[in-house]
């Protein structure tokens, strides 16, 4: 082997390391209760707002964000984050919940730094717009019979449907009449936990939908010229025969 090749392949060697190593120190993360999907009895976590459901809400800056789909809504977030979150009512109709600090990540770049973000959880309804910007965004749907529904916008975001990890085939399957995401600058991710009726996303060309064989009924992606689609097995044969 040359050793320009040597060099080559210790460099990617080294970025897959480095890639594994945040992916697991956020996974641990989980593991060890650092977000939680159950407000009460939660210890450690700050109410911010609990009331009428907005027909929008923007959710940005530096924290990470889980959204549940709840029959009320309400929204809180980890102690640690204590004066750094803010809230604001311009209208009836609208909430805008920011972070003090606005760090870029490049949500389709692999060095990706979420795990330093202090996370939040918004427990919401169908009919509730959600605007994301410069967030990672862990949308959450129920195990049961029921079903979740999510119209979202994403600017410089990831969003994760369902949470799946490494080669465990014991997750608990999430359950989704319809996910609507509109992305800008955005990586959307499809956990193979993941059931989805019905899937519309619109991309720009600057994003990306990452399939990690989803379960989905219906389809539909647009896209620019320069969209990166990663579909996989029944999936992509669904896109091809549209």
């Amino acid at each position: 082997m040359k050793t320009s090749d040597k060099i080559l392949l210790g460099f990617c060697l080294a970025v897959l390391c480095i890639f594994s190593a945040a992916h697991l120190e956020l996974y641990a993360r989980f593991r060890q209760g650092k977000i939680t999907t159950n407000r009460e009895g939660s210890e450690g976590w700050i109410g911010l707002y609990h009331g009428k459901a907005p027909a929008v809400l923007f959710v940005g800056g530096n924290v990470n964000v889980t959204l549940v789909p709840s029959d009320s809504f309400f929204i809180d977030y980890e102690e640690r984050a204590r004066g750094q979150i803010g809230l604001q009512q311009p209208g009836n109709d609208s909430l805008i919940v920011m972070a003090a600090d606005v760090d870029r990540v490049n949500p389709r770049g692999i060095f990706q730094n979420y795990s330093e973000f202090p996370w939040m959880a918004v427990h919401a309804g169908p009919h509730t717009r959600i605007l994301l910007q410069d967030v990672l965004a862990l949308v959450k749907g129920p195990n049961d019979r029921q079903a979740a529904s999510w119209d979202l916008v994403a600017k410089n975001s990831q969003v994760w449907i369902g949470e799946a990890y490494g080669d465990n085939n014991l997750c608990v399957r999430e359950s989704y009449d319809s996910v609507q995401i509109d992305a800008k600058n955005s990586n959307l991710v499809l956990h193979r936990n993941s059931v989805i009726q019905s899937l519309f996303v619109q991309l720009d060309a600057r994003s990306e939908v990452n399939d990690h064989h989803a379960v989905i009924g219906k389809p539909v992606i647009r896209y620019a010229d320069s969209s990166n689609i990663n579909m996989t097995g029944r999936n992509l044969d669904k896109l091809r025969n549209k």
